[in-house]
């Protein structure tokens, strides 16, 4: 199987996506599953996107993955990497790795930090990878320690 492929989307691109290929248009939706309301990729906030740079990682069309990312208002060149999400069915198969990596990449070849925004319950099972890709992209790292959601 071919290593599918991180394709950097600007809030437009990304929009268009949800609105011109059916396999996601129920991105932002919201859905309940067994009396809890989930969202696809359940961090990705329609409030928010379009302040992002969305890091996509899709399946033929539909995406199953992204992470996005944010200028720091507070220091320039850096930015955070506000939120990492993969499909639940498509969880433990590297694609968030993926994303990462490809944050990482987009990072140096622009001589950014990346600095991470806090990590989630969920998100814990990330924070080896930060802190691999911190090691692997020592340019990239940023000097504050990881922090774990509240």
């Amino acid at each position: 199987m071919n290593r599918p492929q991180v394709k950097i989307h600007t809030a437009q691109e990304l929009y268009e996506r949800t609105r011109t290929e059916r396999s996601n248009r129920d991105l932002f939706a919201v859905k309940e599953i067994d009396g809890v309301k989930v969202k696809r990729l359940h961090y990705l906030s329609p409030g928010e996107y379009h302040r992002q740079t969305h890091f996509v990682l899709s399946l033929k069309s539909r995406i199953v993955a992204i992470g996005s990312i944010q200028a720091n208002p507070h220091a320039e060149g850096t930015f955070w990497i506000q939120q990492i999400s993969v499909e639940s069915k498509h969880q433990g198969k590297g694609f968030a790795r993926l994303v990462m990596e490809a944050i990482y990449e987009y990072a140096v070849e622009r001589n950014l930090i990346v600095s991470h925004s806090s990590f989630s319950r969920d998100g814990q099972r990330l924070k080896h990878i930060a802190l691999e890709l911190n090691e692997r992209y020592p340019q990239a790292a940023s000097p504050e320690p990881l922090r774990d959601w509240l």
